[in-house]
């Protein structure tokens, strides 16, 4: 393929075809429509080339990857990934790669006397802005089971196949460590003396395998 675009090719009276032996037989496809009266020329061979190299990258798993296509489109429709670039498609699948405290904090739930102006609570979150991003992730997925965010965001969050935000529960004495029922994304957190006893408790839960009292 490189001499191709290294060389004068005007003169080879190729045209925009694919030849290959199947059975013992010659066989041609055409690399596009009408392919096989296209003649490839010095102002056209890149894209000769480039179709070329996409073919032999498909050969002999066409089926399989037709089959692989289509379900993907009933994730996500032809539209909606037509305006997306590589980075965009790559957040969806995977998830972003850092959290978003102010979304994690606005689309917080609590329960059992705890508030968003709760001692605690503020000192949860002042916690949670010291951590690295590797922690976070640690205590996302000691809390939900997943390591993920949607890509709509924490407003997002699922648990039993519906929306369940996620939720701080006031639980527990002083000297318990915080537990976690994922199914609801919900964290259960004692009412801590101290901002130092809380991040201490909460390391323990977390670096105990994630699975300290998981329900």
């Amino acid at each position: 393929m490189n001499w191709l675009l290294e060389n004068d090719v005007d003169a080879l009276e190729m045209s925009f075809v694919y030849s290959s032996m199947v059975n013992g037989k010659l066989t041609e496809q055409e690399l596009l429509n009408g392919g096989d009266k296209k003649i490839v020329t010095n102002s056209n061979k890149t894209e000769f080339v480039e179709l070329m190299c996409q073919k032999k990258s498909t050969r002999g798993i066409e089926k399989p990857l037709e089959i692989i296509l289509e379900s993907f489109s009933q994730i996500l429709k032809a539209d909606i990934l037509n305006g997306m670039c590589s980075s965009e498609l790559k957040r969806i699948l995977s998830g972003s790669l850092e959290l978003d405290l102010n979304d994690w904090r606005i689309n917080t739930i609590y329960k059992g006397g705890y508030s968003d102006c709760h001692i605690v609570i503020e000192w949860f979150w002042e916690v949670i802005e010291t951590m690295t991003n590797q922690e976070r992730f640690d205590l996302l997925l000691f809390v939900t089971g997943s390591s993920s965010v949607p890509f709509e965001g924490f407003s997002a969050l699922r648990g039993n196949d519906e929306i369940s935000k996620f939720c701080i529960e006031k639980w527990g004495d002083a000297t318990s460590l915080p537990r976690a029922h994922t199914c609801f994304n919900r964290l259960q957190l004692p009412s801590y003396n101290t901002k130092h006893n809380l991040k201490s408790k909460l390391q323990q839960a977390i670096s105990n395998g994630m699975s300290y009292s998981i329900e």
